[in-house]
């Protein structure tokens, strides 16, 4: 995910573990438009301006729900975001939407907020970013005694263990679940169908190798799972608009592969 200047992920310890992935903020210094990768994950953010205090004031809800291809995301000088980055399937049960009906889309302000009204007290009176945080940690918290399915969860583990290597036969046999049954399941939770998803997880792996290693891109085809160099090309023109031979400057969120 290239984001704005300023990006970075917390050494920030959430109350519960097993929902989120990440806590990130990022402050502008410039304007333009930042380049959105898709990670297959969903994400609530608190947009603000900073008073001459540096505190947060005009606050506004997004819930950026997974996508499936990149989108370009115009911004501001001295914007500030905080953000929640759930586990993949575990925004929709902790906000209590369907991320199928959601996906690919991104929804600010009021639009969040009819979508899930709960989320209007995040956004308060002023605060620091260190209290915007502790808002958004507190509300996920509030909603700890969920769980996926373990069907789900299970076919998680193997796609990112494998680096999205593992086909959909290979899982539902490990599973002992038929491919419709995944395929309902899991498009129903994480908002993505399940070859979308270990499509994606390829797709971040391959970025990486080829941004820090040495490897060739026949060679990170093959690593990364591609049927070849042209199938790689295919799927980074479909899910990122660019290249491998192209990459663009990418400040890669962090996420397990």
């Amino acid at each position: 995910m290239q984001l704005p200047i300023g990006y970075k992920e917390l050494n920030f310890k959430p109350l519960n573990r097993n929902m989120i992935e990440a806590v990130w903020t990022s402050i502008t210094n410039n304007s333009g438009e930042y380049l959105v990768l898709p990670d297959g994950r969903a994400d609530l953010i608190l947009r603000f301006e900073l008073d001459k205090n540096n505190k947060a004031q005009n606050i506004t809800p997004i819930i950026a729900a997974p996508y499936s291809t990149a989108m370009r995301v115009p911004y501001k000088n001295q914007l500030g975001f905080v953000g929640l980055r759930f586990r993949p399937a575990m925004a929709g049960l902790v906000l209590n939407i369907s991320l199928a009906k959601i996906a690919q889309n991104t929804f600010y302000g009021n639009d969040a907020i009819k979508l899930v009204p709960a989320v209007n007290k995040l956004t308060t009176g002023n605060a620091t970013i260190d209290e915007l945080i502790n808002r958004l940690d507190t509300f996920a918290d509030q909603r700890h005694n969920i769980s996926l399915p373990k069907n789900i969860q299970k076919s998680f583990d193997l796609m990112h263990l494998s680096g999205g290597r593992i086909s959909i036969f290979e899982i539902v046999k490990s599973l002992n679940i038929s491919e419709r049954s995944l395929l309902r399941n899991f498009k129903s939770l994480v908002g993505l169908s399940p070859k979308i998803f270990n499509a994606i997880l390829r797709f971040h792996r391959a970025i990486r190798l080829l941004k820090f290693t040495n490897m060739s891109i026949a060679n990170v085809a093959f690593e990364a799972g591609f049927s070849d160099q042209s199938h790689m090309n295919r799927e980074f023109r479909k899910l990122g608009g660019f290249t491998p031979a192209n990459l663009p400057d990418l400040a890669l969120a962090g996420f397990s592969l």
